[in-house]
C-alpha cells in the first residue's frame, strides 16, 4: 500500500469538485450520521461483516447500527494506521509511534512496540503465515505472532543504500509476500527471501526513484509494479513471467496522486487525489469508464459480501455505494428538479425540469445538451417527433419546438391546449393528447390556436395519460373516473375490471405480444386485450405494492415503479426481480421510465438516475445475527448461552444486531420462545431489542433467525432461559399453606356461626321490640283515631249541615281529613320532624277546642333557634300526651287553659316539650274514673310509657318523661308532662 505520510504532504495540492455528468448512486457519512471523524486512511471487512475503518481518530469498527472507536491506555497519539487481517480474523494496525496494536472481541491489545526500530517512521504493515512484517525505510521487521520473536531483515542492497524508493514495497502476491528493492523483486516467507526477476534496468537504475509504488496481482496471473514520484511522475509494468513490458501511462493520472490500486474480478478501482476512476485492463491498457467523486481525497476502498464499495477519504469520511450499477444523472442547480422525461433518438434521453427548462442526456458518450428555454412553469410534457427530427416542450401554460433537435431553433407554438399531461404520435400526421380538462386525437403539425374544436376525437373531462397500441390499433385515454379504449373506427367502449370497477389509470404501456398494460393509483397493474381485462398483478401475486407510479415495457418485461420499490417482471415466466433502497435506489417516486439497450433510466421528482438492467440485481447475503445485550429485570448481564432466573424477575430484554450496511434495515428477522411458542414472530424492520414482560416458569429457548429461514440451512441464535418458579410458589409451600388455609376456614366458619346465632338472636330479640313498638304506635294511633273523638267530629259536622252551615261543615270536614292523613302517614315513619309534630297538635287542638264549643284556650310556645326541620321526635309520641290533659284534666273545668311549651339547648342537643293544664290534677281525676268507670279509657299514655322504655334500649342518651302536679303543696290545680328528647 502506498505510504499515507507521502499522500498527507500531497494533501495542499488538492482542490475543489465539479461533478461528472454520472454518478454511481451513493451514501455519503459524516460525523452528523455517528462517524467519528472524517479523515481515515484505511478500510476493510472482516469475516463477520464488521467494517473496519483506520484513522485520524483511531481505529473504528462499524456494525452496522454503531460505531465503536478502540483505545488502549498505553496508546501514543490517537491516529491509526494500515489495517489488516489475520488467519483469527484479528484486525491489525499501527500508529506513527510505532506502536503494533490488534483488536480481538471487543479489545486493543498493544502487540510490540517498533520505536525504536522504525524510528518515527510509519511502517507498512501486511500479515502472511503466521508472521506480521513491518516494512519501513532501508528495513523489514518481520515478528513471530506465536512467539513474538522480532527479526530486521537487512539485505546487501538495503546495506549498500541502493534500495527502491523511501519504502520498501512489500505485497501479497497468491499465496506469497513479495518485497522489491535493488531493482529486484524478492518473495519472503519467515525470515527468508528469494529473488523473483529483475525489475527493467530502465527503471531500476533511473533518479527518479525517491517515491512510493505498490506490487499488484492482475487478474490475469501477471504481476503490476507501479511506482510513483514526489512530482507525481508515475510509471506501469507488467511481468509476464519472463519479461517486464512498460505501460502506457493513462491520461485521467495526469497530476493526481494514485493511494491505492484494487482489482474486483475484472474491474479496477483506483483512490485518487481526485476522487475514484473505475475501469478494466485489458493487453497492457487502463480503460477508464468512471470517474466519481471527483476533487474528493480518496484513500482506501473494500468490498463487503453484498457487494457494496466502501469508500474513505482525507476530508470527506466516507463514500458507500451500494450499487455502482445505478448511477445518477446531475442537473445543473439553476434548472431545478426532474419533472418529465421521455425517449429521444438513439440512446438519448429529454429531462424537462421545474424551471421549465429541458437537458438532453446521451448515455453511449455520457454527454449532454442543454435546452435553455424562455422562463415560465415547469414543463409538464415533452415529445419527440421522429418525423421531423424535433423535441416539443410543454410548460404548464406554453408551448415550444425545437427544430432538428437544436437548442439554438426553438420557436413558440400558438396553440393552448391547457396543461398538456401527455402527448404520443399515432403516426407522421395524427397525435393523441390529454390535459387538465379533456382528451383529444388530433391533425399534426397543430395549426390551429383551439385545435379541439377540429378535433378528431374528444372526450372533455378531466385526463391523465393516453396510450396508442399499434398492433391493435387502439387510443386508450385514462381520464379521472374511467379508462375509455377507441379503435380505429372511433368506437369508444370502458374498459373496466371483472367485477365492473372503474380502471383509474396513471400510466399505459404495451409489451411485444401487444397486450396492454394500466397502472393504477392503488390497485395495481391489469393487463388489457383490447377492451377486455385478461390478467392482474397485485400484492397477492408479486407486487411489492399496489400503488403504482409509473410502468413500461421493454420487450416481454415490464419495468414498474411502486411507492416500495422498483420491479422487473417477466410477463412470460411470471417472476419479479426487485430493487429498493437498501440496493442503492435513491427515489421512489417515479413518474418517468425510459430504457435504452441495457440502461433503464427513472426520472423522479429529486433526480435521474438509471440502472444496467443486467447487473443491478445484486444476489444478498443473510447478515450474521449476534446478541448484543441481555438485560434482566433493567440490569445488564454480562453475554452467555444459559441464564437462570425467578420467575419474578423474568422481565428480560433482549438487543441484537446485524453487521453490514443492510444491517437491521432488511427487516427480515422473527423469533420466538421454543417451550413456549410454536410459531415465529416477525420483526419490524430496524428493530433491534425484543423485550419480555415476564418470563413463565420453565426451560425456555429464545430463537432469532433470518425471516423464513429453515433450520437446516443456518441454526438460529438461541439464549435459554431456566426459569425458577421462587420457594414461595413451591408446591410443598403450597400444600402447608393450604393445610393451615383449612384450618383456618374451620376455625374461621365455626366462629362466624356462632356469631350468626349470636345475632340472630339479637335480631329476634330486636323484632320482639320492633313488634312491640308497632303494636304501641298503633295503640297510640287507636288513641287518636278513637271512636268518640271520631264520633264528636262527625257529630259536629252533622250539627253544621243540620243548621245549613255549609262552610263551617265543609270546614270542619277538610282539617278532620288532614288530620287523619297526617296521623296514618306518621304512623309509617319511626321518626318524625318537631315541624310535622306541631303541625299535627295544631289541627288536633283546632278540631277539639270546637268540640268544647270554644270553651278551650290553647297557647303553643317554640323557643327554637333552628330549623324546626333538624329537630326529630318519635313519631305518635306528643299527641298522647295532649290527648290525657285534654280528657282528665279539663274536661270537668269550666275555664279550660292548655299550654305546651317546645324549647331546644344547642349547647346540650336536649329538646325540651312542656304540656301543661290548669284541670283537676292527677288526683281528682283518679277519683273520677274510679267512680265512673263506664267513661273512656285512656291507654295511650301507659303505651306511649312502654314505647319509652322499648326507644332507650336503642340510645345511647334516653327520652324523659316526667308528670308533675301543679302547686303540690295545695289541692292539685293543673297537670304538667316534662318530655325531654335528646337530638343526634
Amino acid at each position: 500500500m502506498i505510504k499515507m505520510r507521502f499522500l498527507l504532504l500531497l494533501l495542499i495540492s488538492v482542490l475543489g469538485c465539479q461533478l461528472y455528468a454520472q454518478n454511481p448512486v451513493s451514501i455519503h457519512i459524516t460525523e452528523k450520521e455517528g462517524l467519528p471523524d472524517k479523515e481515515f486512511y484505511g478500510i476493510l471487512e472482516d469475516a463477520k461483516g464488521f467494517i473496519w475503518l483506520a484513522g485520524n481518530k483511531g481505529l473504528t469498527r462499524f456494525d452496522g447500527t454503531t460505531y465503536k472507536t478502540f483505545e488502549h491506555p498505553q496508546k501514543r497519539g490517537l491516529s491509526m494506521f494500515e489495517p489488516v487481517l489475520d488467519e483469527e480474523q484479528r484486525v491489525w494496525s499501527i500508529n506513527i509511534s510505532g506502536q503494533l496494536f490488534y483488536a480481538e472481541g471487543e479489545t486493543l491489545v498493544l502487540f510490540a512496540d517498533l520505536k525504536d526500530i522504525l524510528k518515527g517512521q510509519l511502517g507498512n504493515v501486511i500479515y502472511h503465515n503466521g508472521y506480521i512484517y513491518v516494512s519501513a525505510n532501508k528495513l523489514i521487521v518481520a515478528i513471530d505472532i506465536a512467539s513474538k520473536k522480532k527479526t530486521v531483515i537487512h539485505s546487501k542492497a538495503l546495506d549498500s543504500g541502493k534500495f527502491l524508493g523511501h519504502h520498501i514495497i512489500t505485497k501479497k502476491v497468491g499465496d506469497q509476500l513479495w518485497y522489491g528493492n535493488e531493482g529486484a523483486i524478492f518473495s519472503m516467507e519467515g525470515e527468508h527471501e528469494t529473488q523473483i526477476n529483475q525489475l527493467p534496468k530502465a527503471f531500476a537504475h533511473s533518479k527518479e526513484r525517491n517515491g512510493v509504488g505498490e506490487i499488484i496481482e492482475l487478474p490475469n496471473g501477471n504481476t503490476l509494479y507501479y511506482f510513483q514520484n514526489s512530482q507525481l511522475k508515475k510509471h506501469f509494468f507488467e511481468w509476464n513471467g519472463s519479461q517486464w513490458i512498460p505501460l502506457e501511462i493513462p491520461e485521467a493520472l495526469n497530476g493526481i496522486v494514485v493511494t491505492k490500486i484494487t482489482f474486483y474480478e475484472d474491474t479496477v478501482w483506483f483512490t485518487t487525489s481526485d476522487g475514484v476512476l473505475t475501469g478494466t485492463y485489458l493487453n497492457g491498457a487502463f480503460t477508464f469508464s468512471n470517474h466519481f467523486l471527483k476533487g474528493v481525497f480518496t484513500s482506501d476502498v473494500t468490498r463487503d459480501q453484498d457487494n457494496n464499495y466502501w469508500v474513505t477519504t482525507t476530508r470527506d469520511g466516507l463514500f458507500v455505494f451500494p450499487n455502482i450499477y445505478i448511477d445518477t444523472i446531475d442537473i445543473p442547480s439553476h434548472f431545478g428538479k426532474p419533472s418529465r422525461m421521455i425517449q429521444g433518438p438513439a440512446s438519448s434521453v429529454l429531462i424537462g425540469t421545474t424551471s421549465g427548462d429541458a437537458i438532453e442526456y446521451t448515455a453511449e458518450t455520457r454527454t449532454k445538451k442543454e435546452f435553455d428555454l424562455p422562463k415560465g412553469r415547469a414543463i409538464s410534457t415533452l415529445f419527440y417527433d421522429a418525423y421531423r427530427n424535433e423535441y416539443g416542450f410543454m410548460q404548464e401554460t406554453k408551448s415550444y419546438l425545437a427544430k432538428n433537435l437544436s437548442p439554438n431553433n426553438v420557436s413558440a407554438l400558438p396553440i393552448k391546449l391547457g396543461t398538456t399531461k401527455e402527448l404520443e404520435f399515432i403516426d407522421a400526421k395524427t397525435i393523441i393528447t390529454v390535459n387538465s380538462n379533456s382528451g383529444f386525437e388530433l391533425e399534426y403539425p397543430l395549426k390551429d390556436t383551439y385545435p379541439k374544436e377540429n378535433a378528431i376525437y374528444s372526450k372533455f373531462k378531466r385526463g391523465y395519460t393516453c396510450f396508442y397500441n399499434p398492433l391493435s390499433e387502439y387510443r386508450y385515454f385514462a381520464m379521472v373516473d374511467e379508462l375509455i379504449a377507441v379503435d380505429a373506427s372511433y368506437t369508444e367502449t370502458e374498459v373496466v375490471t371483472p367485477n365492473n370497477s372503474a380502471i383509474l389509470a396513471t400510466a399505459i404501456t404495451s409489451t411485444e405480444d401487444g397486450t396492454v398494460w394500466a397502472a393504477t393509483f392503488q390497485h395495481g397493474v391489469y393487463a388489457i386485450h383490447k377492451t377486455q381485462v385478461v390478467g392482474s398483478l397485485s400484492e397477492d401475486n408479486g407486487l411489492l405494492s399496489n400503488r403504482i407510479n409509473s410502468i413500461t415495457a421493454d420487450g416481454i418485461f415490464l419495468w414498474i415503479a411502486t411507492d416500495k420499490g422498483i420491479q422487473q417482471y417477466d410477463t412470460k415466466l411470471k417472476t419479479f426481480k426487485n430493487l429498493k433502497k437498501r440496493d442503492g435506489i435513491p427515489s421512489y417516486s417515479i413518474k418517468d421510465i425510459v430504457t435504452i439497450g441495457n440502461h433503464v433510466f427513472f426520472s423522479s421528482n429529486e433526480t435521474v438516475f438509471s440502472i444496467d438492467k443486467n447487473n443491478a440485481f445484486k444476489e444478498l447475503t443473510t447478515p450474521t445475527l449476534y446478541i448484543t445485550k441481555v438485560s434482566i429485570n433493567n440490569n445488564l448481564q454480562p453475554l452467555q448461552d444459559a441464564y437462570q432466573l425467578q420467575q419474578d424477575e423474568a422481565k428480560v430484554g433482549i438487543t441484537f444486531n446485524a453487521n453490514g450496511l443492510r444491517g437491521l434495515s432488511s427487516g427480515k428477522y422473527e423469533y420466538r420462545l421454543k417451550g413456549l411458542d410454536t410459531e415465529w414472530t416477525p420483526l419490524k424492520a430496524g428493530t433491534n431489542e425484543i423485550q419480555f414482560a415476564n418470563l413463565p416458569a420453565g426451560k425456555l429457548t429464545f430463537q432469532l433467525r433470518a425471516q423464513g429461514m429453515d433450520t437446516s440451512e443456518m441454526s438460529p441464535v438461541e439464549i435459554k432461559f431456566d426459569v425458577v418458579v421462587p420457594f414461595y410458589k413451591s408446591m410443598w409451600l403450597w400444600f402447608g399453606l393450604m393445610v393451615a388455609l383449612l384450618v383456618f376456614v374451620v376455625y374461621y366458619f365455626r366462629r362466624k356461626i356462632k356469631k350468626r346465632e349470636i345475632q340472630k338472636n339479637e335480631e329476634l330479640a330486636q323484632l320482639a321490640l320492633d313488634n312491640e313498638l308497632n303494636s304501641l304506635q298503633l295503640e297510640n294511633l287507636r288513641s287518636q283515631m278513637n271512636p268518640h273523638f271520631i264520633f264528636n267530629a262527625l257529630n259536629s259536622i252533622q250539627e253544621y249541615i243540620v243548621n245549613n252551615e255549609k262552610h263551617l261543615a265543609s270546614s270542619y270536614l277538610v282539617k278532620f281529613s288532614r288530620l287523619i292523613r297526617m296521623y296514618l302517614d306518621q304512623s309509617r315513619e319511626n321518626s318524625i320532624t318537631l315541624e310535622e309534630e306541631i303541625a299535627a297538635i295544631k289541627l288536633y287542638l283546632e278540631l277539639e277546642k270546637v268540640r268544647f264549643e270554644e270553651q278551650l284556650q290553647y297557647r303553643i310556645d317554640v323557643n327554637v333557634n333552628v330549623p324546626l326541620a333538624s329537630l326529630y321526635v318519635p313519631s305518635l309520641f306528643i299527641q298522647p300526651y295532649v290527648e290525657n290533659a285534654l280528657k282528665h284534666g279539663l274536661l270537668h273545668v269550666d275555664e279550660r287553659q292548655l299550654d305546651l311549651t317546645f324549647t331546644y339547648n344547642e349547647t346540650t342537643k336536649l329538646l325540651q316539650v312542656i304540656v301543661q293544664d290548669n284541670g283537676i290534677g292527677r288526683i281528682a281525676s283518679q277519683k273520677l274514673k274510679t267512680s265512673q268507670p263506664q267513661l273512656h279509657k285512656s291507654f295511650a299514655t301507659s303505651a306511649n310509657e312502654r314505647r319509652v322504655t322499648l326507644l332507650n334500649k336503642n340510645r345511647t342518651t334516653e327520652i324523659k318523661v316526667d308528670i308533675l302536679d301543679v302547686n303540690p303543696e295545695v289541692d292539685a290545680t293543673g297537670t304538667k308532662v316534662v318530655i325531654e328528647i335528646p337530638q343526634g
